[in-house]
């Protein structure tokens, strides 16, 4: 089975191939009137059903058909490059100016440190924004 690279549910994928065999050999049904297999093993050691059901315990609901959307991608990498373009093409100018002839790097440094720092604020102020619309802690 291929995995595309940029897909994100590479573990669900996984999930259903590993479900999907289970369920294609299903265990040979007895018939009601026979009684139920001898217990040979020991207590302690777990039946693979029961190991099966202790490792479908961690994917109780079954997963959500996401499908990777190429389009979808493109356009959040281009709207992420349209946003940082004008930073990355006016902050190297303006960092060159203010080395000068001297070279004091600390002028420079310190732009940048508030530059970042600035769109921190924005970035944080914007989440909780969000956060509050939704109703959630979560984004």
């Amino acid at each position: 089975m291929s995995v595309s690279v940029s897909c994100p549910d590479r573990a669900c994928i996984a999930h259903r191939a590993r479900r999907s065999r289970r369920q294609s050999s299903p265990e040979p049904a007895r018939p009601p009137s026979a009684p139920p297999p001898p217990a040979t093993a020991s207590v302690d050691a777990p039946t693979p059903r029961a190991r099966n059901l202790r490792v479908n315990a961690l994917h109780s609901s079954p997963p959500r058909k996401r499908r990777c959307n190429p389009r979808a991608h493109s356009v959040r990498l281009g709207l992420a490059f349209f946003l940082a373009a004008p930073g990355a093409l006016i902050g190297a100018p303006i960092n060159g100016y203010l080395l000068g002839d001297t070279f004091p790097w600390s002028k420079t440094i310190l732009f940048s440190a508030i530059i970042i720092l600035a769109g921190t604020v924005i970035l944080t102020f914007g989440r909780i924004l969000l956060a509050r619309r939704k109703g959630t802690p979560f984004v």
